[in-house]
């Protein structure tokens, strides 16, 4: 029995001097994740702490208080977003007794991926019981973050979470154009533009041609704000135009591609959305964008059912 009794107490001792050894006083947290966007592009997801929410589990904390951007809650922990830096932002994570800051970080890569960071200590203190429940916490916890890391990956994996819109590069078919040029001391509205339309398929009816496809615009915003616009028709043959009118050969090129349902507003959008695309992953715009006018406006008046392509001429 006393041998029993000190074996016991050997293996107790033994086990804890292992504790202490294998359990440091301090756990280190990470969960890395690459993903296949620029790092520019992805901070701006997830520095607007609403975004979190479309990737964890979609539930917000309870209880919050007011030094805090945002919260969210996955699993049985509930992370407070206290801080955005730059590519970065610092989050306190709780639950029950746990508590413990992490810092979530995005470092590129190239210009098309970078790596999403996720790291945090948990003092395992001096108690060999509490290191043991540490630990545990410390798996649960870094399996819980990976687990938000995978969710983020799929989320940044679709453009149209990134910017709004879902791109996409290709070329165009109507290459053969017959184009008519104005301005407008006010942004031309749709009576005006589909005036033009008119002169322009009347005109390619007279020259013995055939429009092809919808009409096409670009509108520009002059310094001293007034617009100029060009409108094309894609014909089916070369037209030996005469001025007002204009004979044009686009280049079947490489075009950043989009569409759109609604009025200019959203047309807009996405144009300033595609030039931030181009920007973050340092393509070059040779160049004007232009949209094709799928909806007949004028037979259409609900500018919410207006469809729209745009076309955003790119070098790859």
């Amino acid at each position: 029995m006393k041998r029993f009794f000190a074996l016991l107490i050997v293996l107790l001792v033994l086990s804890t001097i292992a504790i202490y050894v294998l359990i440091p006083a301090t756990l280190k947290i990470a969960a890395l994740t690459i993903v296949p966007t620029n790092s520019e592009a992805t901070f701006r997801v997830i520095s607007n702490s609403a975004n979190w929410l479309k990737w964890t589990n979609g539930q917000p904390p309870v209880k919050t208080d007011s030094n805090n951007i945002g919260a969210f809650t996955n699993d049985t922990y509930t992370f407070y977003i206290k801080e955005v830096l730059h590519n970065a932002a610092r989050i306190k994570v709780t639950q029950g007794s746990l508590k413990t800051n992490s810092l979530f970080t995005i470092l590129p890569i190239t210009k098309d991926s970078s790596v999403m960071m996720w790291e945090s200590e948990i003092s395992t203190g001096l108690n060999p019981i509490l290191k043991i429940q540490r630990y545990r916490q410390a798996l649960a916890f870094k399996k819980s973050i990976s687990g938000i890391l995978d969710k983020l990956k799929q989320f940044l994996e679709k453009k149209e979470n990134l910017y709004g819109y879902n791109f996409h590069v290709a070329s165009t078919t109507d290459t053969l154009l017959v184009a008519y040029r104005s301005g407008s001391p006010t942004y031309p509205d749709t009576k005006t533009l589909y005036n033009d339309i008119f002169k322009l398929q009347q005109y390619v009816n007279n020259k013995g041609g055939k429009q092809i496809g919808p009409p096409m615009l670009n509108i520009t915003k002059q310094d001293d704000n007034t617009y100029d616009y060009m409108l094309a028709l894609p014909v089916d043959k070369k037209i030996n135009a005469a001025p007002p009118f204009l004979y044009r050969r686009l280049v079947a090129g490489n075009f950043l591609i989009t569409a759109v349902k609604g009025g200019e507003y959203t047309v807009n959008d996405a144009l300033s959305m595609m030039q931030l695309y181009i920007n973050d992953y340092g393509k070059t715009s040779m160049a004007i964008p232009f949209r094709r006018l799928i909806t007949d406006r004028l037979s259409q008046p609900d500018t919410s059912q207006w469809k729209t392509e745009i076309y955003f001429p790119v070098i790859r």
